[in-house]
């Protein structure tokens, strides 16, 4: 009997641990807000600060990608660009302590996580300085992350906006990860 116990006691902890390693973790996310001297709404994005405060360093490579590669409230620090660009203050990276975008701290912690993927790598090759105020810009309006073992899933909304043209084209991606060996590879998405 005391043996059914431990069986049982042992099953149930696994399911509950394989349930919670397949839940969906809403990483950011946009939300409205009243500015009354302008009248107006602006879109602020919205962190789960719970998730930040708990995430592992392969998700922290994960959700840096994206900052890397998409706007995410980015602005010069001091609010002057300095000559080499080297002083964009993105939410993203700062959430992830990741440094200004193109820094060497972030670029060199995504390259230690992508380091084997080849077609990421590449990505690295060129990196975006795009501001909040940039007439064109792409900016991440929701993000969920779902873990599966070794596999993680980012599911993206993000919007494409041009201000010229007054033109916005919103689209949703999804991005299969695979960690191997301390190792990220992207599966599907690219």
């Amino acid at each position: 009997m005391k043996n059914i116990l431990i069986i049982y006691f042992l099953f149930i902890l696994n399911c509950f641990f394989l349930s919670a390693q397949n839940d969906s973790i809403k990483v950011l996310w946009t939300a409205s807000e009243w500015d009354p001297v302008s009248r107006t709404y602006f879109d602020n994005i919205e962190l789960n600060k719970n998730y930040f405060e708990s995430i592992n360093d392969a998700e922290k490579a994960i959700v840096g990608l994206f900052a890397f590669m998409h706007g995410n409230e980015c602005m010069w620090d001091s609010g002057f660009r300095k000559p080499d660009r080297s002083n964009l203050k993105c939410i993203l990276n700062s959430a992830l302590s990741l440094g200004y975008q193109c820094s060497d701290i972030q670029m060199s912690f995504l390259k230690n996580w992508f380091r084997d993927d080849t077609v990421t790598m590449n990505k690295f090759k060129k990196c975006p300085t795009i501001s909040l105020t940039s007439t064109i810009q792409d900016m991440i309006d929701e993000m969920y992350l779902t873990r599966l073992k070794d596999e993680i899933i980012v599911s993206l909304t993000i919007t494409e906006m041009n201000i010229l043209t007054d033109k916005n084209v919103t689209r949703r991606e999804t991005h299969k990860f695979l960690l191997q060996n301390k190792c990220i590879f992207e599966i599907t998405g690219h």
